[in-house]
């Protein structure tokens, strides 16, 4: 079957067209953009919620954004690891 160019990576990656002999740690399942680990994740291992489901996750994410920012930030800033936080 001939793959077109404009093929989508995603869709080339679902049908195991672009996965063939690569390790698992490079056709694992992928976050969103923007997140470190993904609510659905980590909950997992937590023990049950007992209150508001949806107040935990939104807080989750929220937190998790800040995180993903500060990864980037670090990454993409000239600012020696030095002068950090000193």
């Amino acid at each position: 079957m001939p793959i077109s160019t404009l093929t989508a990576p995603n869709t080339l990656r679902s049908n195991g067209l672009m996965t063939a002999g690569l390790p698992g740690w490079v056709t694992g399942s992928r976050p969103q953009p923007g997140v470190c680990r993904a609510f659905e994740e980590a909950a997992g291992t937590w023990p049950e919620i007992r209150g508001n489901r949806g107040l935990v996750e939104q807080i989750w994410n929220e937190n998790e954004g800040l995180a993903n920012l500060f990864i980037w930030h670090v990454l993409l800033s000239d600012v020696p690891v030095e002068r950090w936080w000193g």
